[in-house]
């Protein structure tokens, strides 16, 4: 399916539209501008690429560098332009960040060093992020055009740049620096960039997002290696705790999970089957990014590919509501299918010290007497009758039959790689798999004749 294939997620707000951005790349997954944590749970779901234009600051926490850092040293190409991703970019360009734009070029060369200089008031998701204030680079990018096309002089640039630097950020539009303008005696120069600005302004942090975006449609992101080495400290551990699960479709992820907990938490013993299963999931997510254990692009994918068949996700309409009605998106979904691969990877190397504790977890739930009683009945049966090691076509006529029979009963589609899904299932391989199964079949009719 190709919806399952890894996404570029591009954070936007005020700078761009989301349509203007699936206009260049339709495949985009578009999120809202950054605050610290998102570029790391975005970085977790593996996407092709990481492309930040709009992020937040002064009222939450800015975008860490550090989680850029982490995103890089994962692989995964950081690009950035026109706003925060500028900024971070110039910040970053010698650990591997790809700036694109004049704005990134002027913060990495030293011609711009004010963070104000992009930043802008703007309006919530509601709202389309809607810009109340006009950039100062926009501001300085639109004078100089007016001084190209002989509607200011230097001077007068110059002087009307100063009176925009001089506002808090917030306060700055071109009716407050018109304005401005007839108080400073240039009532006449007011007028002449009045009349001209309509056809003439210039949108910079448009030009810059707008050319990051078709830089990547042009020229596709490949997986980057970084010469340096990612360091692990407390404060990065604690981002990584506050981060929380991964990105979820809409604005209310958070709540609708409290929710289902709630009705899960109702029946004692499935929420301590599912609080397990998720706490070990946890801690082979977490080892593996401890032990630098990558799962490669073809691994994650044929996870994703398993999950949608094991789900019974046909074709892309199938895949698309089964996302709306889980509160997911295509980031969260290469998330499961990069958590997948990577806790796969764990178990391989854990190995036979997995099954060490296996015994215990089955005497904790009361069933191990009863699956040694029943595993000593099914050796004396099956002895007795000559049938230690029935072939599948003495027990079902078949392998296929076989499959289909022991896959139905467990509500599940028989898989197209059954070797593989026999390893991941706790088998040496597909042959000890079909071993297991003709000797219960043969075991079953046994019974039944009993």
């Amino acid at each position: 399916m190709s919806g399952t294939e890894a996404p570029v997620c591009v954070f936007v707000g005020p700078t761009l539209p989301e349509q203007a951005v699936t206009d260049v790349l339709p495949d985009a997954v578009v999120l809202p501008p950054a605050a610290q944590g998102d570029v790391y749970r975005a970085a977790r779901a593996r996407p092709r690429a990481l492309a930040i234009v709009d992020g937040y600051f002064e009222r939450v926490p800015a975008i860490w560098h550090k989680e850029i850092l982490w995103a890089l040293h994962e692989g995964i190409p950081v690009y950035g332009s026109s706003s925060m991703g500028a900024l971070r970019a110039a910040e970053l360009h010698a650990f591997g960040m790809v700036g694109v734009g004049w704005i990134f070029e002027q913060f990495a060369a030293g011609g711009l060093t004010d963070d104000d200089e992009v930043a802008v008031a703007h309006s919530e998701a509601g709202d389309g992020y809607r810009s109340a204030s006009e950039a100062m680079v926009n501001i300085r990018c639109t004078l100089e055009a007016a001084c190209a096309d002989g509607i200011l002089t230097a001077g007068d640039a110059g002087t009307l740049t100063g009176l925009a630097k001089r506002r808090f950020y917030p306060e700055r539009s071109w009716s407050q620096l018109l304005d401005d303008a007839i108080v400073h005696g240039l009532a006449d120069t007011a007028a002449a960039l009045r009349s001209w600005l309509p056809r003439g302004r210039v949108d910079q942090k448009r030009l810059d997002a707008l050319a990051m975006l078709d830089r990547l449609r042009t020229e596709p992101p490949s997986p980057v290696a970084v010469p340096w080495a990612f360091q692990h400290t407390l404060w990065w551990d604690d981002l990584v705790r506050s981060a929380g699960p991964g990105h979820t479709a809409g604005h209310h992820g958070a709540t609708t999970l409290e929710l289902v907990l709630d009705e899960l938490r109702l029946d004692h013993e499935a929420f301590a089957d599912a609080y397990h299963g998720a706490l070990v999931r946890s801690l082979a997510a977490a080892e593996a990014a401890r032990s630098g254990l990558r799962p490669d692009a073809a691994s994650v994918r044929a996870h994703a590919n398993e999950l949608c068949t094991d789900l019974g996700l046909k074709d892309q309409a199938a895949f698309d509501s089964w996302l709306e009605r889980n509160h997911l998106d295509l980031v969260g979904f290469n998330a499961m299918a990069q958590t997948d691969a990577a806790v796969a990877l764990v178990a391989a190397r854990a190995g036979a010290d997995v099954l060490t504790h296996l015994p215990d977890r089955l005497r904790a739930a009361g069933r191990f007497d009863q699956l040694v009683d029943r595993a000593k009945d099914k050796q004396h049966k099956l002895a007795a009758a000559g049938l230690e090691n029935p072939s599948a076509e003495a027990a079902a006529g078949d392998t296929r039959a076989l499959y289909e029979t022991w896959f139905a009963r467990n509500r599940l589609p028989v898989p197209s790689d059954v070797d593989r899904w026999a390893r991941s299932a706790g088998f040496r391989d597909e042959d000890a798999f079909r071993r297991v199964l003709a000797r219960e079949a043969v075991y079953q009719r046994l019974e039944e004749k009993a």
